[in-house]
């Protein structure tokens, strides 16, 4: 591939996964989420070293269906934004592009407050396609 666009974390944050390790030997624990992130990265450049690949950061939904929904920002004792934080870091130290969903789009509409629905596949597309050119103008 050219391009290879990456959108992973959402469910390691809704499972309260460790975003960083906390020590030495949990720097090789693939159940901590930026050590599982790099390793992704390096096995992609590796397979695919001439391919561009570009990083999102987690987006924030909505559930318009439910009047009162919020959306969690903290799950499980973790905030969105430690996700958020590792997956920049990870694109700057393996020379990705970055699109900062998390900072820089609309809630998407969901089914479940989660899973994206028509509309919100819409929304996440026009929030890449809008981010993607903003990146790449001259």
């Amino acid at each position: 591939p050219d391009v290879i666009m990456v959108y992973l974390g959402t469910n390691d944050w809704g499972r309260a996964m460790r975003p960083t390790p906390r020590n030495q030997r949990e720097a090789e624990d693939l159940t901590v989420f930026s050590v599982a992130y790099e390793k992704m990265l390096k096995s992609l450049k590796s397979h695919y070293p001439s391919a561009e690949i570009w990083c999102f950061t987690l987006a924030v939904s909505a559930f318009r269906r439910v009047e009162d929904f919020v959306f969690p920002y903290c799950h499980g004792g973790r905030h969105m934004e430690e996700y958020c934080e590792v997956i920049r870091a990870c694109a700057r130290a393996h020379g990705c592009r970055l699109i900062d969903l998390y900072g820089n789009a609309q809630p998407y509409d969901t089914v479940d407050g989660f899973h994206p629905n028509a509309d919100g596949m819409r929304t996440l597309a026009d929030a890449t396609v809008e981010l993607v050119q903003r990146e790449v103008a001259p």
